[in-house]
């Protein structure tokens, strides 16, 4: 069995794994893709079966099941953004999420009487504030530590 063989072979069991662990919009023909890639490299490869049947054997799919879970959060949350970003562009508000909807709307509005600024003013000097007391706990500790 070539090197070529076991690598594609271990390449393939991944991905099945992966696959096998992924849910939501669009896994079905996911899983169905890489059953007929596999199938496919079976007939075609001599060793193929073999290598992936041990490739896969050595699969954590625990680790594949969190991998899923986090793909299908980031697609989920790209697929929402996506969303709400061409509702509001094209104006068409009765399909944006209301809870974006309001942050825009209070932006909108705190930016037209000048709260925005007063906020930001307001932000930056508890920045300021919370550096400040940072430094001076620094300090206080250097200078226990020295003396």
């Amino acid at each position: 069995m070539s090197s070529n063989v076991s690598k594609q072979a271990r390449r393939d069991a991944e991905e099945y794994a992966r696959a096998q662990m992924f849910y939501g919009e669009g896994a079905g023909i996911r899983r169905k893709l890489i059953t007929n890639s596999v199938a496919s490299k079976v007939e075609r490869m001599s060793g193929y079966h073999e290598a992936f049947t041990k490739e896969l054997e050595r699969q954590d799919m625990a680790e594949h099941a969190a991998a899923a879970r986090k793909e299908r959060r980031r697609r989920d949350a790209s697929e929402s953004l996506q969303k709400n970003a061409k509702s509001l562009a094209t104006g068409n508000y009765a399909n944006v999420n209301i809870v974006l909807l309001t942050v825009v709307g209070v932006g909108y509005v705190a930016h037209q009487t000048g709260y925005d600024v007063k906020v930001y003013q307001a932000v930056q000097k508890k920045v300021r504030d919370i550096r400040i007391k940072r430094e001076a706990r620094k300090m206080k500790r250097r200078m226990t530590v020295v003396s």
